[in-house]
């Protein structure tokens, strides 16, 4: 029963962030929305961040962390920016309510759990390419956040394919020397 309350939460937090900032959205327009009590959602959440970071866990963290393969590493990053897409209104909705420093977060947690499941995991190196393959992890973690958060803040004025297409001209020369 706690999750089907925790996703009516979501969903009608989605839909009434689709009309008014989540700056502006107390737990008593949620409750109200969802006919349900205060006591409930606090029973499932601790303040509308926390809801809107779950949110997030469970629309884009969890499907990946769960190891989904890909064939190709693009598609599992077109995954995350298809998501961002699809879902604009709520994720702009979140950087002007929240701060970059919020979606930062979230994004570098599936930045990470993409390079990790589908990049890094793949590559055999010995001891000594170690340092460089881990400096090189970091290195695309904070570059893809940034390529990600500048893309948002700039409203996506690229599609999705176009964005992915221009990461991996400049990704594919490091990793298939990796590789």
């Amino acid at each position: 029963m706690t999750i089907v309350i925790k996703r009516v939460l979501a969903s009608t937090l989605k839909e009434i962030a689709e009309k008014k900032s989540l700056s502006k959205i107390t737990i008593n327009d949620l409750t109200q929305a969802c006919d349900v009590s205060r006591q409930t959602f606090y029973n499932n959440f601790k303040d509308i961040y926390h809801l809107v970071e779950w949110i997030y866990l469970k629309e884009v963290v969890t499907p990946i962390e769960r190891g989904k393969i890909y064939d190709k590493w693009q598609d599992a990053l077109t995954s995350i920016f298809q998501y961002i897409s699809e879902n604009h209104v709520f994720v702009l909705n979140t950087y002007r309510s929240f701060g970059k420093e919020f979606l930062e977060k979230v994004l570098r947690q599936e930045i990470e759990l993409f390079l990790s499941n589908q990049v890094f995991k793949k590559i055999e190196v010995t001891k000594e390419e170690a340092k460089q393959v881990e400096f090189s992890y970091s290195f695309y973690t904070y570059a893809l956040v940034g390529v990600g958060l500048d893309w948002i803040e700039k409203q996506m004025p690229e599609s999705v394919e176009e964005l992915v297409e221009r990461i991996e001209r400049v990704m594919l020369g490091e990793i298939i020397s990796l590789l």
